[in-house]
């Protein structure tokens, strides 16, 4: 059972477990009531800005340091495509149209799932916002270090989805 849960927020008691199906949940026996760990959504946008693509360096763990692409967390209620558009304004200064929708990555024993779209740019002016220590351009082609699990894949996919236009 994972940590996250430790006590039932309806009455304050401290979780025990139940195996359901194989897997250990937490569970309130008083208010019997099960606390399952839903995963949560990132958006990355791999935005092409005057033939390039932009990339931003990270300010804060994980990958602090690190160049990647714009990304985030989706927000409770907020549709997908405007959590790409909100994140790469704040990462970038740019504004965007979402392009196409590359791909779903996700892993077992990992809550993060990933809602990658290309994306261009149509105005704003490049900055690095609160959350990047610096913004860049690189080729489109020439990306080759990838802070994060599936950036790697986002990228090849990008590329192939690209190739075939």
């Amino acid at each position: 059972m994972l940590d996250i849960y430790k006590y039932c927020y309806q009455c304050g008691k401290s979780l025990s477990s139940k195996n359901v199906d194989n897997e250990y949940i937490p569970y309130c026996d008083k208010c019997e009531k099960y606390f399952y760990i839903d995963p949560k959504l990132v958006v990355v946008v791999l935005v092409e800005h005057i033939g390039k693509l932009v990339l931003i360096k990270r300010s804060f763990e994980p990958a602090m340091g690190r160049w990647c692409f714009p990304s985030g967390y989706v927000n409770k209620g907020e549709k997908v495509e405007n959590a790409a558009i909100r994140e790469v304004k704040e990462e970038t200064g740019l504004d965007i149209n979402i392009n196409e929708f590359i791909g779903l990555y996700s892993s077992d024993n990992n809550p993060i799932v990933i809602a990658a779209f290309s994306a261009k740019s149509f105005g704003g002016k490049l900055y690095s916002g609160f959350e990047t220590d610096a913004v860049d351009l690189i080729e489109i082609d020439s990306l080759s270090d990838f802070p994060f699990e599936f950036d790697e894949n986002i990228y090849n996919d990008y590329l192939r989805i690209n190739k075939n236009k």
